[in-house]
């Protein structure tokens, strides 16, 4: 976690009246190192003052309609399960302030919402009942009431589950495409630099570059790839494992050991050194895994099938060697 990441937990923690003495030794020495982290901290602590929840009495802010407001909030973030770590109902609440900066600013009527995945794996509701899974390090903005088309902006990567609703589309918005749908599951990551990449779980979705000109409808189990550096967009292969952030599940069915390696290359941003199991690259794997396994784990359930030797050398290589197909 980097410091801006502890400081957020932090400030939330203390802010909810859930702060440790140790906790709060470590927010001031944190707050002290760096000018930075304390204007952010001001920043957080002066979205918790103006949603009403903690408004002093110079501020002519709308209390009851502010707390009204995020109790709402707050009641539909509790009713959705936590995903995996026992402190993001305390990211939740940072997050809530971060909206209610933009929702309750005096002066202003209802705004964009942001809603941030700072350090793990956050689920948004939305007005319209859809619910989002941002991955770590992923932002999503979307209006507080939908009109007469749900649309949202997507940076990172999500996995959305979308409300049904024939007679207003939904639109998410990437940094070189959108995605148009009605009602489906589907997982979209557009990051700048790295281009865009579609899955659909279920129903029909089309994606479209911006411009109009290069467009794909996609149905269930199907995948699309832009390159912005080709300008070229195509249908991708479609592997459940692209989930895995969201799921925590790994499945391999008869799949070889090439492609298996290529999926634990991009699922976990390592790479392998295959030169020495050349003749094991077509072995096909059979595993299953659940609850978020790491990498280790399913190299050793590898190493078990495969009988072969590994270790991780320089910049995070890892080699593989020897073995045989069983």
């Amino acid at each position: 976690m980097n410091d801006k990441d502890l400081l957020v937990e932090l400030m939330a923690r203390k802010m909810a009246g859930e702060l440790s003495p140790e906790a709060e030794k470590q927010l001031e020495a944190l707050l002290a190192s760096d000018a930075e982290l304390r204007e952010e901290a001001a920043l957080l602590e002066e979205c918790w003052r103006v949603s009403g929840l903690y408004a002093r009495p110079e501020f002519e802010v709308d209390k009851d309609a502010a707390w009204g407001k995020l109790q709402r909030r707050l009641k539909a973030q509790s009713e959705a399960k936590p995903l995996w770590r026992p402190w993001l109902a305390v990211a939740s609440v940072a997050l809530l302030l971060v909206a209610a900066y933009v929702f309750f600013m005096p002066g202003k009527g209802v705004q964009m919402l942001t809603a941030v995945a700072h350090s793990d794996v956050f689920l948004q509701p939305l007005p319209d009942g859809s619910r989002v899974w941002l991955a770590k390090g992923s932002e999503l903005s979307y209006p507080a009431s939908f009109g007469e088309t749900r649309e949202v902006r997507l940076s990172g990567e999500a996995y959305f589950e979308v409300a049904k609703d024939p007679e207003h589309p939904f639109v998410v918005q990437g940094y070189y495409g959108h995605v148009r749908v009605l009602g489906t599951r589907f997982d979209y990551r557009s990051r700048s630099g790295s281009g865009e990449k579609l899955l659909v779980a279920e129903g029909k979705v089309a994606y479209e570059v911006k411009g109009g000109e290069k467009r794909l409808v996609l149905v269930k189990e199907e995948a699309a790839a832009y390159d912005p550096g080709k300008d070229s967009l195509q249908k991708a292969n479609y592997s459940p494992n692209a989930f895995y952030w969201q799921t925590g599940r790994l499945v391999f069915r008869g799949t070889p050991l090439r492609e298996v390696l290529d999926e634990l290359e991009s699922l976990f941003e390592v790479r392998f050194d295959r030169s020495e199991i050349e003749h094991l690259l077509s072995c096909r794997q059979t595993l299953s895994f659940n609850d978020h396994p790491k990498l280790e784990d399913v190299l050793k359930a590898l190493q078990t099938h495969l009988g072969w030797k590994m270790w991780q050398g320089d910049k995070g290589v890892w080699h593989l060697s020897g073995g045989k197909c069983k």
